[in-house]
């Protein structure tokens, strides 16, 4: 006991190092060497920062396993090594989807400094008849796409949600059949009456009878709709407009002839 007084009388200041490890310690804060028997208040609040995280204490090893430090005690001895465990802050963020449905698992909500988030791609987020078409930092929809939040990036955040209407195409069967109808619509187009042909396919002396879903079996389609979507495939149906003329022949000599109509 006698030779450890004589020791800590030899040797009444030890040296102290402090590791922020990115953060900055205020002027005047920073501790080199405490004496024996004396406590010192480590560094703490507003007196060691760092950009874009919260001080989460000093800790006796890198690894931050064990107690928190919050001073140097009376009892301490020898040289002291202190280092800064930092945690990164969180913020907020708010997805505007403008009718739009984010997949489970795909929304953002927060993101840290240091890891930013990766906004949901057009893979996750849906809204029926229309195309997404990118994230903005405002409700007009204006500047930048943004796709993600940078690592550096502080601050909450709000992104809205861009569509435009999807296109869809009109496919007009049989082959040659011409029309005045139009090739495509979107989700918004005003409903629309199905115009007759203005050409049949191949015969002249056919008249139009009703355009039909996806084939001549199929059901009867006079319009589309306004808030239809998908790709559609009409089928126009003809029947014979001039009657055949069936002749009755004795010999070479015709007795009479009669008009029917076509497959009768």
């Amino acid at each position: 006991m006698l030779a450890s007084c004589f020791f800590t009388y030899l040797n009444p200041q030890s040296n102290v190092k402090l590791y922020p490890n990115g953060g900055v310690i205020s002027p005047g804060s920073n501790i080199t060497s405490y004496f024996w028997g004396q406590s010192k208040v480590l560094p703490y609040g507003s007196q060691i920062t760092r950009n874009g995280y919260t001080f989460g204490g000093w800790y006796k090893n890198s690894g931050f396993w064990g107690e928190r430090q919050y001073f140097i005690n009376t009892t301490d001895r020898g040289d002291l090594t202190f280092y800064a465990k930092w945690d990164p802050n969180p913020y907020n963020v708010r997805l505007h989807t403008n009718g739009g449905t984010i997949a489970a698992g795909h929304n953002v909500t927060q993101y840290t400094y240091g890891t930013g988030a990766t906004l949901p791609s057009a893979s996750y987020i849906t809204k029926h008849g229309h195309t997404f078409r990118g994230w903005y930092n405002n409700s007009a929809l204006t500047g930048n796409v943004y796709t993600k939040i940078g690592s550096s990036e502080k601050g909450d955040k709000e992104f809205y949600a861009k569509w435009t209407p999807t296109v869809y195409t009109i496919t007009y069967l049989p082959e040659g059949v011409e029309t005045d109808n139009p090739p495509t619509y979107t989700i918004e187009t005003e409903t629309f009456e199905l115009k007759a042909p203005t050409k049949a396919p191949d015969e002249t002396k056919q008249k139009f009878v009703a355009w039909h879903v996806d084939s001549e079996e199929g059901a009867v389609v006079t319009e589309i709709a306004k808030g239809s979507t998908e790709n559609k495939t009409f089928y126009a149906e003809f029947s014979a407009e001039v009657p055949c003329v069936v002749k009755f022949m004795s010999g070479t000599t015709e007795v009479k002839s009669i008009k029917v109509k076509k497959d009768t």
